[in-house]
């Protein structure tokens, strides 16, 4: 999984200074983003403090390890199926 541009403190300082009185495009340009990736972020982030943005990626970590381990065990399952089909041909022809 690619690491992130920006930290979750980054964003919620971005997010707070906003929040604290600065224009959207003044905000934006301090610091150097795009102001559709400041709706995005919040978006995504905007009633979340620090703490409940490390579970949030916490959460994400573990759904990218469980889909990993889930595609791994369908892979090896297809395997089996497929071992157990070409055996069960050969059973038949004899």
């Amino acid at each position: 999984m690619r690491k992130p541009r920006f930290s979750d403190a980054f964003i919620l300082e971005v997010l707070r200074s906003v929040d604290a009185g600065a224009t959207v495009r003044a905000a934006c340009r301090q610091y150097c983003i795009s102001e559709q990736t400041y709706f995005r972020w919040k978006a995504k982030y905007a009633n979340l403090e620090m703490s409940e943005t490390q579970r949030l990626q916490q959460i994400l970590e573990e759904n990218r390890r469980l889909r990993s381990l889930v595609s791994d065990l369908t892979l090896d399952n297809q395997a089996l199926l497929s071992v157990l089909s070409q055996q069960a041909g050969a059973i038949g022809q004899v």
